[in-house]
């Protein structure tokens, strides 16, 4: 039987593997995160081929690729038979979220397996949805890293390098000038954040 995955995509000069997320082309690690993931017998033809990196349809997200041993899970703080996929974000890579599968449609059109989904009773915060466009990601990433950076700035907590692109903007010798600023930011993007 042939699958077709829409949002699944095959380099074909290296071998590589993708999922269309948070977008871009985020990188399947390994045979078994896909075979925790997807139907059984996934071909470079069921997918979307391009020839190279030059070539491909949308950026490939090299800092972000799937969390190694991936599941798709659901939970029993979640009896309504919500699905997740658990990962991780890229500044913060040791903590697990579980990123919802926003309905059959999705889990569908990424070639998500249904009988993989398994019961997931360890410790993780719950993420943004699961999202082909980069709203919902940038939405986390940006509320993250505002509070980093207030954090560091305000109350003199270790910086995490990953937001160096944000402290850009906010030089550290007048601090307490952006304080105000970075909490209206921080309130802006939590807002965003439980919108989704």
């Amino acid at each position: 039987m042939s699958i077709t995955m829409t949002d699944l995509y095959y380099q074909e000069d290296n071998g590589a593997c993708y999922v269309h997320l948070d977008g871009g082309l985020r990188h399947l690690p390994n045979p078994g995160t896909m075979n925790n993931l997807f139907h059984t017998g996934i071909a470079p033809e069921n997918c979307n081929q391009f020839k190279n990196a030059e070539s491909a349809p949308f950026p490939i997200l090299n800092c972000f690729p799937i969390m190694n041993n991936a599941q798709l899970v659901n939970t029993p703080s979640h009896p309504d038979g919500s699905i997740f996929l658990t990962d991780a974000y890229p500044w913060d890579p040791d903590t697990v979220v579980l990123r919802h599968v926003i309905n059959p449609a999705q889990m569908d059109r990424i070639g998500f397996d249904w009988s993989n989904v398994v019961d997931y009773s360890g410790n993780a915060q719950v993420g943004v949805p699961l999202s082909i466009d980069s709203a919902n990601y940038q939405a986390a990433q940006h509320l993250a890293g505002f509070s980093v950076l207030y954090d560091h700035l305000i109350l003199k907590k270790p910086f995490n390098a990953f937001f160096n692109y944000l402290a850009q903007s906010f030089p550290a010798q007048s601090s307490m000038l952006y304080k105000s600023e970075l909490k209206s930011l921080i309130v802006k993007y939590q807002a965003a954040v439980n919108a989704l």
